[in-house]
């Protein structure tokens, strides 16, 4: 992509950008630099020239990419666990006041420096620190606009280390921070998290943007060169680079590599970087015995090289909270052409594909992470796959180019599809749109699911999109921001307020979300559409005026259902048709397509038997228990149970009762493909509740016949006698008649199967399956239609 070039001051002739920064001796993340003098090659490719100011000193890119890798990190961190509060507090004040100092400094020195080398520059880019404000007091002198870079706001990434600022901390964020946010002209973060809290900061600030880190491709592959030096021979390699700090986890993958100790060919640990954790890490490496090569500090230019010749990168990651950075370490091991296996947390859960150009795990999943690794061993045309698709991925969202693309849009006041002269992704354009989903909690149940899956087709056809819970769940693992602890507190009420001032649509997903995107959305310019994907008699309970109204003050814009939920939303709760769509339900498909049926050994099942398998949340109305007691007319089979919920406890109970050692519990999992792709059957006897489950959707593209009930638009996915069988709900003899059968026909078994496949086949190289049209919204209350087969991909 290039820029208009009218859009941006100083384009289309030779000018010299200036990038601000603090001093290097205070500035010490290697990945920091290494960020800078990616903005600054990228600034000097297009405008002609860059350089990197500090306080002491100017850089080019190249000696600002120098400064990356010197040993930075080496030093341990000062203090400990012993210290007490009073210290704690007494450090970070000290901090502060030198930080305060320091910043005043800069000012000082770039008031008495020469800039009319910077004059006829598009703008000034300054990466944000506490206190310093020198990149736009440079910018004001030469009338330029101010890009100021975020890879965190100060005092809020401090306190969610546990850093105590006791009443001065909110001083320092509104007088330093605010202040800055507020007058720079456009705000790049690194992450949706960083830019959700620049918003609450700096409420006034519009021109927020998501600038992740990001890497260069290689130009030559140096991996064979580098596997000779290194002694590493046939052994598969696991690459790791950074700054060897605590909160990097480093020791997980010894951890992985340990576990992987019976692999044939031998496993191999390559960790490149220094820093205060790298001893505990070599230590533990001895310990367990695990091959490990520690490079030490290395210069940055050597650090993809190095890469090259690794077999697979792992980002390991225990997990605490919410995840706000861009690791610069994931884009790094896709520009080496690595399969990566990542944990599914904040950007990565977001902008990666798993399964496709990436294999992601729940944080501090040793075990998962090391059967993801296993999988990339045994299977090297996926890993290759996998590898490819990754760095088409860098390509495609993380380029620089695309970032300055998005800058010189917001300074020309368009958007970014306008300014970069381009179509966006796929033919479709964004056209400046910005959307906020909203869900119950952070759980991985359907709702939560597909929104993420929606937020990602959005983003990737240019739309600015985020997703966001109002309050944490019992399980988790989502990777979302959430606003509060509990679903109706006031913080989740202002925050979705806060937030859908800034968007253009919010999409309320489940009817948990209606209430609390109604109020909150209460005055003029706020949109919404309520995405219904449950039957509305199942959660309304009842036709009372007040389900009524809560709909009508809801429904502002659209709702996205099915045909016989719209239906029932028009009798039952007297909704306007012409408020109403029909959007079917759809997953991802790339994920479900094409896949090697896999051993049903990785998850506990004995040879020789047939496998039944449930998807989804574990709560009552989805009738999990029905097929556990079914197992009892079933001596030869057994069933995977995917997900988590509430009523685990008493399921693993009935289990224990009903079928000992036949029922497997995974848990949630994030790559829900890979066990499904054991599975000879889907079962889902659902009691009520649910629309077009997206289970039913993934099975059909797996192939898989299923077993379920006649529930929303079940019958519409799943056709009875064909693709599988469709009971009454709550009938458990009629479930276990249905089942039997299925599970005593191979032939018939296979037949369905292959039946379920077809017609998503058919849709596969469609984008977003189906459309709908005029005559689509007009048979919304009208008869079922005849063709049950109207689900595909929803991009």
């Amino acid at each position: 992509m290039t820029a208009n070039a009218d859009a941006v001051p100083g384009r289309g002739r030779s000018t010299t950008v200036a990038l601000f920064t603090p001093n290097t001796s205070h500035l010490r993340a290697d990945a920091v630099w290494v960020t800078i003098s990616n903005w600054a090659d990228a600034l000097a490719e297009r405008f002609g020239a860059a350089t990197v100011v500090t306080p002491a000193r100017a850089l080019s890119p190249t000696e600002a990419r120098a400064v990356a890798w010197s040993g930075s990190g080496a030093s341990p961190a000062r203090g400990g666990a012993s210290m007490r509060t009073a210290e704690v507090v007494a450090r970070q004040m000290v901090k502060d006041v030198r930080a305060f100092v320091r910043g005043v400094d800069a000012r000082r020195r770039v008031g008495r420096t020469d800039l009319s080398a910077f004059t006829g520059a598009p703008y000034v880019w300054q990466h944000h620190d506490l206190f310093h404000r020198h990149g736009l007091a440079a910018a004001r002198r030469l009338g330029l606009p101010l890009v100021l870079f975020v890879d965190a706001p100060q005092v809020w990434e401090s306190s969610r280390w546990g850093v105590s600022r006791p009443g001065w901390g909110r001083v320092v964020e509104r007088l330093s921070e605010r202040r800055m946010f507020e007058a720079a002209d456009v705000v790049a973060c690194v992450s949706d998290e960083v830019a959700d809290a620049v918003r609450r900061i700096a409420p006034r600030q519009r021109s927020v943007i998501v600038t992740p880190c990001t890497a260069e491709e290689p130009t030559e592959s140096q991996r064979e060169a580098n596997r000779e030096t290194l002694g590493l021979g046939d052994r598969f390699v696991l690459g790791w680079v950074g700054s060897f700090r605590k909160f990097h986890d480093a020791d997980l993958l010894v951890d992985v590599a340990a576990s992987l100790a019976d692999v044939a060919q031998g496993v191999t640990l390559l960790m490149v970087g220094d820093g205060a954790t790298r001893e505990l890490c070599e230590g533990r490496a001895a310990e367990l015995g695990v091959d490990a090569r520690f490079t030490g500090a290395v210069p940055n230019d050597d650090v993809l090289g190095l890469l090259q010749a690794c077999d697979a990168g792992v980002l390991p990651c225990r997990g605490s909270g919410e995840f706000h950075y861009s690791p610069l370490k994931l884009k790094e091991y896709l520009a080496a052409g690595l399969p990566t296996v990542a944990p599914a947390v904040g950007e990565m859960a977001r902008s990666m594909t798993d399964g496709v150009d990436s294999l992601l795990y729940q944080p501090g999943d040793v075990a998962r992470i090391a059967s993801l690794v296993r999988r990339l061993i045994d299977e090297p045309e996926t890993a290759q796959r996998i590898a490819d698709a990754g760095v088409a991925r860098l390509r495609a969202d993380f380029s620089m180019g695309a970032q300055l693309d998005e800058v010189a849009g917001v300074l020309s006041g368009r958007g970014r599809s306008e300014s970069s002269g381009e179509g966006e992704p796929n033919g479709t354009n964004g056209g400046g749109m910005k959307v906020l989903h909203v869900v119950t909690d952070d759980n991985r149940r359907g709702a939560q699911v597909f929104a993420c899956d929606l937020d990602a087709a959005m983003r990737a056809h240019g739309v600015e999109s985020r997703v966001v819970a109002l309050a944490p769940g019992a399980v988790g693992g989502l990777g979302v921001p959430t606003f509060a602890p509990k679903r109706r507190h006031p913080r989740a009420f202002l925050e979705v307020r806060r937030q859908m001032a800034q968007v253009d649509i919010t999409v309320a997903h489940g009817s948990s979300t209606v209430g609390v995107c109604a109020v909150a959305g209460l005055g003029p310019g706020r949109r919404f559409v309520v995405r219904q994907i449950s039957e509305t008699t199942f959660w309304a309970g009842s036709e009372s005026p007040a389900a009524g109204a809560r709909l009508h003050v809801a429904c502002r814009c659209g709702r996205g259902v099915g045909a016989e939920a719209a239906r029932t939303l028009v009798d039952y709760i007297g909704l306007s048709a012409s408020r109403l769509a029909v959007v079917p339900n759809g997953v991802p498909a790339a994920a479900f397509l094409d896949r090697e049926r896999v051993d049903p050994a990785e998850f506990g099942v004995r040879p020789g038997r047939l496998v039944l398998g449930y998807v989804g949340a574990l709560a009552p109305e989805k009738g999990v228990d029905l097929a556990i007691s079914a197992l009892a007319d079933l001596p030869d089979a057994e069933l995977l149970v995917i997900g988590d919920g509430p009523a685990r406890a008493e399921l693993e109970a009935l289990a224990a009762t009903v079928a000992a050692d036949r029922v497997h519990f995974l848990g949630s999992v994030s790559e829900p493909a890979r066990p499904m792709s054991a599975l000879d059957i889907v079962v889902l006897p659902s009691r009520g509740g649910d629309s077009m489950p997206a289970v039913l959707i993934e099975a059909g593209f797996l192939g898989l016949p299923a077993v379920t009930t006649d529930v929303g638009a079940i019958a519409d996915v799943v056709v009875d006698g064909e693709t599988g069988r469709v009971v009454e709900p709550n009938d458990e003899a009629a479930f276990r008649s249905a089942l039997g059968e299925m599970a005593g026909d191979e032939v018939a078994r296979r037949a369905a199967g292959e039946r379920a496949r077809l017609v998503p086949r058919e849709l596969r190289d469609r984008r977003g399956g189906p459309r709908m049209g005029a005559g689509d919204r007009e048979r919304v209350v009208g008869s079922r239609p005849e063709r049950r087969w109207s689900v595909g991909r929803l991009r």
